[in-house]
């Protein structure tokens, strides 16, 4: 069922995706409002499950981590195609699993910590479910540029990048231990996650600020339920006859100022760009891919498409950062 949101709802959705941890403090000067009737909201839209949860995004390449992409055509019964997609979100180095229609049928991201390592559980995965893997493509990931939700409130936004500048990191077990804790919860007190850490609030201070200035944790945010605001979960992939530094730069811009734009993701090879949206349908889409056509009107050759039923992120977490 769809829920209707008003002007404050959006604005609080919208500064919960920048930044899940802001107060309720913040968010009432922000949106004109008391304290309470924020924190009212709040509850009221993770009661009717608008907000699923608050989460830390977290960049694996500042880990020593390269990032990788399969996308599928899937073949089988359903109950093969379940356990097929079971076996994916409980792998600890999967950083985003979706089910599909159109283009592909399941797409998914591991990190990997050298070419041949993701090989190696490339061809596992394969070798196992080979009787309903149809067809496959495989790419590197370049960078993952992350916008908030701009259709909530509009306007323009900068993004948070992710993956495009790799890192050596160290993380012993209390770092280990607040990322998961954030993974489930990036709104938790400082004081919760210390409890839960087995740690002093100093320390998780501390930790969390080394975290953050590093990039390793790049972004709080929230996951929301699509459906419940009346939005559906489109990607268009973009084949170009090659792009310029000043097209790059072109794009990027369009993805700033674009209320539809929320993830722009580069590529090596076989497509260069992906966009991923959140439109209130296919009308909506064909219209964004309108507009980058329109952007690029000689060199943008093909478009694909596909619209995700379900959409997980960092599914195996529990288990990547035991």
């Amino acid at each position: 069922m769809t829920r209707k949101l008003d002007k404050t709802d959006r604005r609080i959705l919208y500064e919960l995706d920048r930044n899940a941890r802001i107060s309720e403090t913040a968010l009432a000067r922000l949106a004109s409002k008391s304290r309470e009737a924020i924190h009212y909201r709040i509850k009221k839209m993770e009661k009717a499950g608008v907000i699923l949860r608050y989460l830390a995004y977290i960049d694996v390449t500042r880990l020593g981590y390269r990032m990788y992409k399969i996308y599928l055509k899937l073949g089988g019964t359903p109950q093969e195609k379940q356990r097929f997609y079971e076996y994916v979100k409980g792998a600890g180095n999967v950083f985003w699993f979706g089910v599909s229609d159109g283009a592909w049928d399941a797409g998914m991201t591991f990190f990997a910590r050298s070419d041949e390592e993701f090989n190696r559980m490339k061809n596992a995965m394969l070798l196992q479910f080979r009787g309903i893997i149809h067809s496959r493509a495989s790419c590197v990931l370049i960078d993952v540029h992350s916008y908030p939700r701009k259709f909530l409130v509009g306007g323009h936004a900068k993004p948070t990048v992710m993956f495009g500048q790799p890192g050596e990191n160290r993380m012993d077990g209390v770092d280990r231990r607040i990322i998961r804790i954030l993974l489930r919860d990036a709104r938790m007190r400082i004081v919760d996650i210390a409890k839960n850490a087995g740690t002093s609030v100093d320390v998780v201070r501390g930790r969390m600020g080394r975290l953050e200035k590093s990039g390793v944790i790049a972004r709080y945010t929230i996951e929301v339920d699509n459906e419940k605001i009346g939005r559906e979960f489109f990607k268009a992939f973009l084949y170009f006859d090659g792009m310029r530094r000043e097209d790059e730069l072109r794009l990027l811009s369009f993805a700033e100022q674009d209320p539809d734009v929320v993830f722009l993701v580069r590529h090596v090879f076989p497509w260069d760009v992906e966009i991923e949206t959140f439109v209130e349908g296919y009308k909506e889409y064909n219209q964004l891919v309108g507009r980058v056509r329109k952007l690029f009107p000689h060199s943008l050759r093909n478009v694909e498409t596909a619209v995700f039923s379900q959409d997980h992120y960092f599914p195996g977490a529990s288990s990547a950062f035991e």
